[in-house]
């Protein structure tokens, strides 16, 4: 039998899933998902049967896959890097293992590709919806979005909050990795790498009327617990910063600066939702605020951002005021 083409790789980083990976990998293999493409699952030692029950489930099919151990726990970044390295797909697809990937989406990928050889960088839209329910909500509306879209619109729209970074959102061509990896050591890595992605292309290809995947919230998930890795995601950004903007006087920089500071005050809020932990929290806090460039404060009362410098100023200065302020529930 002539071996298949492997066109697409869908990456898979596997940790501590195994009462949901089963789901995943059913909506892999359904029927009206038969194309070119190859499943890499990342083992990431999550001590449980997360990889045995998909290996069981995918023997059982027609679908090219390979695992990738690691010897130890390294994070999503890491795990998502060693699928890259073992990839033979010319495009690059990245989804959680408790997710679902919808019916038509490979089919979908396959004819994109073929009606757009040129693109590099493909975005689609997606659906989502609590453990358990049916009723799943739109991420975005349909038809906002032009079909091609100008890397810098694109960025402002990213920057500005109007789209989100979320990886599983992109379909990507491999060469966009040739000279780029996830940062590891930090968690968000979506929001690290992206930025960095668009700024090597001309164009993004947008369909928001294709659907291509199924976010499920529930407990116990990476973006419902505070990470250990959380502690590093400011220097990250520093890290992007600089490399994107280093005379801090370039197209978007300022914009970069707000998308950057948001961020930064939904993950505080959300590490004070999560836990009590004064020590914890002032440790997250404290190496945050040392690492925040004054540059940002200057940028955002440019951008005449008034709270957001605010919360600079608190967290650079006088860290333990916000934990007060979120206890009093003045700041939400």
């Amino acid at each position: 039998m002539e071996e298949k083409q492997i066109i697409i790789s869908i990456i898979v980083p596997v940790y501590r899933v195994q009462s949901y990976i089963s789901k995943f990998i059913s909506s892999i293999i359904d029927k009206k998902n038969k194309q070119n493409f190859e499943v890499i699952l990342i083992d990431d030692c999550g001590g449980d049967n997360s990889i045995e029950i998909a290996q069981t489930i995918l023997k059982g099919s027609n679908i090219s896959y390979k695992i990738v151990y690691h010897e130890k726990n390294k994070g999503l970044s890491a795990a998502r890097n060693s699928g890259i390295e073992k990839a033979s797909g010319d495009y690059l697809y990245f989804a959680d293992s408790d997710d679902i990937i919808e019916n038509n989406t490979l089919h979908n990928f396959m004819e994109i590709i073929r009606n757009h050889p040129e693109q590099k960088l493909f975005f689609f839209n997606a659906s989502y919806t609590n453990i358990g329910e049916d009723n799943l909500q739109q991420w975005r509306g349909q038809g906002e979005l032009d079909t091609i879209i100008h890397n810098q619109d694109f960025l402002k729209l990213l920057y500005n909050g109007q789209i989100g970074a979320y990886i599983w959102q992109f379909l990507f061509h491999r060469d966009l990795f040739n000279t780029l990896n996830f940062k590891e050591g930090s968690v968000w890595e979506d929001a690290i790498i992206m930025p960095q992605i668009l700024n090597q292309i001309s164009s993004v290809a947008s369909f928001d009327h294709i659907f291509i995947y199924r976010y499920i919230l529930r407990e116990g998930s990476i973006t419902q617990t505070i990470h250990p890795q959380l502690i590093n995601v400011v220097s990250a950004l520093n890290e992007v910063e600089d490399k994107l903007y280093p005379f801090k006087n370039e197209n978007l920089y300022l914009d970069f600066v707000n998308f950057r500071t948001v961020l930064t005050m939904r993950l505080s809020r959300e590490c004070f939702v999560r836990t009590n932990n004064f020590k914890q929290l002032m440790q997250i806090h404290k190496t945050w605020g040392k690492s925040i460039p004054e540059t940002n404060l200057n940028a955002l009362k440019i951008l005449q951002k008034n709270k957001s410098a605010i919360f600079l100023k608190i967290l650079k200065k006088y860290p333990s005021v916000l934990y007060f302020l979120y206890r009093l529930k003045l700041l939400k």
